[in-house]
């Protein structure tokens, strides 16, 4: 097999795009991939056939959520991408997305440089510059983070952002985090329920049916950003992570802030370190924290190839066994998992069963 499980883990981490963490970055690609991978569930809020008292409120007791309820993604461009929430938008607590904001974050985007000649030449874009082309591309909506049933619960609303430039989104991204106070996330589920029950509650993941069928600007996207905007803003902003590109290293870079209301930036530790960002370069090689450190072992077997080749079956087998564990919400919670770990273990735990014929079927560790 050689470097088979190498590319199967490049291929797919393009593919899927990295998700939602306790170092969220973002997503890969288009709006058609955003959204969370599992971690940051939501109890009772999605996927039975009756809804249990989490995450339930409003007038929604008697609704059932689906997947597309509450990680509800947006058209792709060229799709309806003209009608994306932008980052300068003002909502009722003010703007999305403040340049001050941003500023703090810093800059998550990478451009060849101009006129220079250099093969691989690239620079870093100015906040200011990304800021305007900043679009919405999915929202969260999470009644319990960052555990489920946990006891410390904030009920939130996430925006995932990326930067559209000529028709497509740059492979980098911000997820902006809202609290909300509970009551008034209560009333929100309500009025979502209200306005999407005529949706497939089965339906796997994907561009909300309604505004693929609709549109950016149809009757359920303009009853949806009523909702969402009377309740979202700089002042109820408690969270920002980044996501950024690195062209030529060919991969990514993680970091993220605690805010106050908007103000007052604290930068979030990487789980295992006493780093505050942490890098993916090349699908290879991880840096800093190294996967040493106890809380990516023995996941961290599956980022080199050619030392999962070399592996015993039981060492590949508690790595894939791990990956499901980072993915499982009820047994790991985003705040316990480096943002590599948790952004790469789907991309992981799928090339390594295509490459190993390993299979969560049956397995304890496995979500469902």
């Amino acid at each position: 097999m050689n470097k088979a499980l190498g590319v199967w883990a490049a291929a797919l981490l393009i593919a899927c795009g990295p998700n939602a963490n306790g170092g969220e970055g973002g997503t890969g690609g288009t709006a058609a991939q955003a959204g969370s991978s599992g971690n940051g569930g939501s109890g009772g809020f999605a996927g039975d056939p009756e809804p249990s008292e989490a995450g339930q409120g409003g007038g929604a007791d008697k609704a059932r959520f689906g997947l597309n309820d509450v990680s509800i993604l947006f058209p792709p461009p060229g799709a309806g991408a003209d009608g994306l929430y932008r980052a300068t938008d003002v909502a009722n607590y003010g703007e999305l997305l403040p340049l001050s904001v941003f500023q703090t974050v810093g800059p998550i985007a990478r451009k060849g440089c101009p006129n220079s000649g250099i093969a691989g030449c690239e620079m870093t874009e100015p906040v200011a510059t990304t800021h305007p082309r900043l679009r919405v591309v999915g929202v969260r909506i999470d009644p319990c983070f960052p555990a489920l049933g946990g006891s410390n619960c904030r009920s939130q609303v996430r925006f995932v952002m990326q930067p559209l430039e000529a028709g497509s989104f740059d492979d980098d991204a911000l997820h902006v985090f809202y609290d909300l106070p509970k009551q008034d996330f209560d009333a929100l589920v309500g009025e979502l329920a209200s306005i999407s029950r005529s949706t497939r509650k089965d339906s796997p993941l994907g561009v909300h049916p309604l505004l693929s069928s609709q549109g950016t600007h149809g009757a359920y996207a303009k009853a949806l950003k009523a909702a969402l905007f009377s309740r979202v803003g700089k002042s109820r902003i408690s969270r920002v992570t980044a996501m950024e590109m690195t062209i030529i290293a060919g991969g990514w870079s993680f970091r993220g802030f605690e805010f106050e209301h908007g103000n007052n930036a604290t930068p979030i530790g990487i789980v295992g370190s006493t780093e505050h960002e942490q890098e993916l370069s090349g699908f290879g090689s991880i840096f800093p924290p190294t996967p040493t450190f106890p809380q990516d072992l023995p996941f961290s077997l599956l980022w080199d190839a050619e030392q999962t080749e070399q592996a015993s079956a039981a060492e590949r087998q508690a790595a894939y066994d791990a990956a499901l564990t980072i993915e499982n919400p009820t047994q790991k919670s985003v705040d316990e998992e480096s943002c590599v770990a948790c952004h790469t273990a789907m991309s992981m735990r799928l090339a390594a069963e295509h490459a190993f014929e390993l299979s969560s079927k049956d397995n304890p560790n496995a979500f469902t």
